[in-house]
């Protein structure tokens, strides 16, 4: 009864560490009629059970700190106490305090060896550290094989990401063997010999893993992912119509073969795959945002739009969507729906910076630079980067103070460094400043600095294109500018542009033709690259009036017109427009 008494007690007021003390002040005089007074009891000395109640009281309030010391003070009367070891190695993790927490298992693990949750514990620690020699020490029986198979999925990885294919491929067939009913041992294998260069044996397990266990789709859909990685898409879409038919109503699948099918071409096969897989999970929040996604990287942004409108009115807190329901509304044209959009998304979100740079551009777009230098600054407070200082440079030069822009660029050289990037960006604000001396000389900077820059390669080899100077020299460095960046739609089109200036210049007609031809095949290929750009839609009239074919040149004048033209780069524009509709009369 004196126990029981005691551990009362102790729940109740767990600072109770000694026997309780009489009150010093004086109790009133007891009067006949008063009950005689409660015998007084005094308390054992606190046990390790007492103090780990007290510490599992503490560790329930949510007092760690105070938790852990308590645990301490038990663990010092029962040093070897498995459990109490256990308890400390977890909670010192918890806390952050790792040395701690591998001391206290490894104690326990020497105490009770058998203990599985304990040597995963204490790998895991190792592994932390990078001692995969220890790590593997604990999970490895005497044979070298894993002891079980949690320890096998902790080895597999930390073999896979150190790159030690070889032992991971071993731990691989030991689960093969072990569990060949499981699919994560035949996954693994198959991983190990995709990485080891042999896709064929690796598709050859995948089909007999498939073989054994008919009713799994793990091993197509692993199957469909090595096709796609190589580039197979074809063979991806064999796979995926295989494991469709097996399994009708896995909307991923769907989604994979659309995404398939858009990138072969087959765009109507492509919508009836999105479609099937929308029916499937129609309110599956991630299912509506890879479709729409997908949209916008085919470019149908009123699907995209449409979709991103829907979920995002059942989900108002979800600001990824309202980020990219933005960006569709932006390419829609809307830009009043877009600023709201962008306008929704919370501070503390990963997409506020992103958010505030689209608005900046939108800004940027109607003139007003020091209204998108604001939004700017206020990117770079949630998420500061050198791109961001690059365009709030760029915008105060194009707000008139070039000077400001220039000196905040610089200002990234002080100190010694000296950065190809930031001389690259120079060339480009003097270069939209149209000096263009200057900026050709920022540019040779940033190439002895990076002799590859793709962007000042490309720069002054387009500088040199359309003063009609150094044209042999010229497409020698946008060539190289492309090898760099072969699907950049704009080196693409500064290739065009010094092809043409080649057929301007060229001694025949005959030669001028075949120059001709050529521009006229890059800039078509640098509009389908780009998705549409006012300078590349001019370029390509220009092209083609040369060609004789003027009214095809007046529409793609007509084109650029509608693609919000840049001023600066295109002067000529409507003049051209204009003398071209009057050439031609009436449609």
């Amino acid at each position: 009864m004196k126990r029981l008494a005691l551990l009362g007690f102790a729940l109740a007021a767990l600072a109770c560490a000694s026997p309780v003390a009489q009150p010093e002040t004086a109790a009133p005089a007891a009067s006949p009629q008063s009950a005689p007074a409660p015998p007084v009891v005094e308390f054992e000395q606190r046990t390790p059970e007492i103090e780990f109640l007290a510490a599992q009281g503490l560790e329930q309030d949510g007092k760690l700190d105070e938790a852990y010391a308590a645990y301490l003070v038990a663990l010092d009367a029962d040093p070897r106490n498995v459990a109490l070891l256990k308890h400390l190695a977890e909670l010192a993790f918890r806390l952050d305090k790792q040395s701690e927490a591998r001391e206290f298992a490894e104690r326990a693990v020497a105490s009770d060896s058998d203990d599985a949750w304990l040597r995963l514990f204490l790998a895991e620690s190792y592994r932390a550290e990078g001692d995969t020699a220890r790590m593997a020490s604990v999970l490895t029986a005497p044979t070298g094989d894993p002891l079980n198979a949690d320890a096998a999925a902790v080895l597999y990885q930390a073999w896979l990401q150190s790159g030690d294919l070889e032992k991971a491929g071993r731990v691989a067939r030991w689960q093969v063997d072990a569990q060949p009913d499981l699919p994560v041992g035949w996954l693994n294998l198959a991983e190990i010999t995709e990485q080891r260069g042999d896709a064929a044996g690796a598709e050859k397990i995948l089909r007999e893993a498939d073989a054994k266990l008919p009713g799994a789709v793990d091993f197509l859909s692993a199957l469909a992912n090595s096709r796609r990685g190589r580039g197979d898409r074809l063979g991806e879409l064999g796979v995926l119509s295989e494991l469709l038919a097996r399994a009708p109503k896995d909307a991923a699948s769907w989604l994979a073969k659309a995404e398939a099918e858009f990138d072969l071409g087959r765009e109507e096969d492509g919508r009836r795959s999105l479609a099937r897989a929308e029916e499937l999970q129609p309110d599956d929040l991630r299912t509506t945002m890879r479709i729409a996604l997908l949209d916008l990287q085919r470019g149908a942004f009123a699907d995209a739009e449409s979709r991103l409108a829907r979920v995002s009115e059942l989900y108002p807190e979800q600001y990824e969507i309202a980020y990219f329901l933005g960006v569709s509304r932006r390419r829609l044209g809307d830009t009043e729906g877009a600023l709201a959009a962008f306008d929704r998304i919370a501070e503390n979100h990963a997409r506020f910076a992103d958010g505030r740079v689209q608005v900046a551009g939108v800004l940027e777009a109607a003139g007003d630079y020091a209204a998108a230098r604001i939004e700017v600054e206020r990117a770079q407070h949630a998420e500061n980067s050198r791109a961001l200082t690059y365009y709030h440079a760029s915008l105060l030069a194009k707000g008139g103070d070039l000077a400001a822009g220039i000196a905040e660029l610089e200002s990234m050289l002080r100190g010694g460094t000296d950065d190809a990037e930031v001389h690259y960006n120079i060339g480009v604000l003097r270069g939209e400043a149209r000096e263009i001396e200057a900026a050709v000389a920022a540019m040779e900077r940033a190439l002895a600095l990076e002799p590859n820059h793709a962007g000042a390669l490309n720069f002054i080899g387009y500088s040199w294109a359309e003063r009609g100077q150094r044209l042999d020299e010229a497409q020698a460095l946008i060539e190289r500018a492309l090898a760099q960046r072969p699907e950049d739609g704009f080196i693409v089109d500064s290739l065009g542009w010094v092809l043409f200036m080649r057929a301007r210049a060229a001694a025949d007609s005959h030669e001028a033709a075949g120059w001709l031809e050529q521009a006229r095949a890059k800039l078509e290929q640098a509009e389908d690259l780009t998705g549409g750009d006012p300078v590349i839609s001019e370029h390509l009239g220009d092209v083609y009036a040369a060609l004789g074919k003027k009214r095809t040149a007046l529409e793609k004048y007509e084109e650029a017109v509608t693609q919000t033209p840049r001023a600066g780069e295109q002067p000529e524009l409507q003049h051209k427009l204009e003398r071209l509709r009057r050439e031609l009369g009436p449609r």
